[in-house]
């Protein structure tokens, strides 16, 4: 039974445990400034928030959190985060992929 304050997981052997056996990741791409279309105010800041209730609230650890921003958020650093993302996350872990910026620019 799960409620969204305190997740308890019944597990085997009929013991209970605050929190499942998996891992917590989270990758949060956010882009506030753009070359080709026009500026964001508030997509880096909503990741940032997001990232803070995820740490305090949802057992999450900073050191499974990767958070690529702005000039950083290009091609090559994205499809490392993946890379690292699929080597390291096991199916009892739990992965978020958050994107924060314009959809489609023209």
């Amino acid at each position: 039974m799960a409620n969204r304050d305190t997740l308890t997981v019944n597990q085997q052997d009929g013991e209970k445990s605050s929190r499942p056996n998996g891992k917590n990741y989270l990758l949060a791409i956010a882009i506030d400034d753009y070359q080709h279309c026009s500026k964001l105010s508030n997509a880096v800041k909503d990741v940032e928030v997001f990232i803070q209730l995820m740490l305090s609230r949802y057992n999450f650890e900073t050191e499974n959190i990767t958070f690529i921003k702005d000039d950083q958020a290009n091609k090559k650093s994205i499809e490392r985060a993946f890379l690292h993302l699929i080597k390291t996350v096991t199916p009892q872990d739990n992965l978020i992929v958050y994107f924060s910026g314009h959809g489609r620019c023209r």
